[in-house]
């Protein structure tokens, strides 16, 4: 790939970043990294695994499992793919307590009218689909045998990590008590 931008482009490539890696480095501290920490990204198209240990990195994964997929998921429940995002944003949780009552009114299909969907037909997709990225990630973790090496816990990253209930998801998952939910952070950098 760096022969062929250089050649067809004729600039010289000064290096690659691996997206992942510049995400863990942005959010993790360097105690962090020293006691063992993972960082899970739950992005839209896949989700992505970071895992430092004694301050350096000792594993690094692609699932092909994102987020968008909930978003898939919900037009099942007759939405067209911009509603069935809003309603996951504002309505996923991954790991519902019970199932919510009630329901919200949307537009009809024909746009003629209002609908009702159940609170509880959109948990419990959203809480399928996600039980399925983070069991699936934690086998990858558990293959490599790095689920007892996470000593400052999990760093979670990424849009579908901000779904209600993701938190305790993957403590339950992990059982691990250290879980946080990050963006990058703003702290200055030290040189050297």
């Amino acid at each position: 790939i760096i022969n062929s931008i250089e050649q067809q482009a004729g600039i010289t490539v000064a290096g690659i970043i691996v997206s992942p890696l510049a995400l863990a480095e942005a959010v993790l501290t360097r105690n962090e990294k020293e006691l063992g920490c993972a960082v899970i990204d739950f992005g839209a198209g896949v989700t992505s695994i970071v895992v430092y240990k004694d301050g350096h990195l000792v594993y690094l994964s692609v699932i092909p499992l994102g987020c968008g997929l909930i978003t898939r998921d919900l037009t099942s429940l007759r939405l067209v793919e911009t509603e069935a995002e809003r309603l996951k944003i504002t309505y996923g949780n991954a790991k519902p307590n019970e199932n919510q009552e009630g329901s919200i009114s949307l537009d009809s299909i024909d746009g003629i009218g209002m609908r009702k969907i159940n609170l509880s037909e959109i948990d419990m997709v959203v809480e399928a689909r996600m039980k399925e990225i983070v069991q699936n990630v934690y086998a990858r973790m558990e293959e490599n045998k790095l689920t007892n090496a996470l000593g400052a816990g999990v760093v979670l990253v990424g849009g579908g990590a901000a779904l209600k209930n993701m938190q305790e998801l993957v403590r339950e998952t992990f059982n691990l008590q250290e879980v946080r939910y990050s963006t990058i952070r703003s702290e200055e950098r030290r040189v050297g």
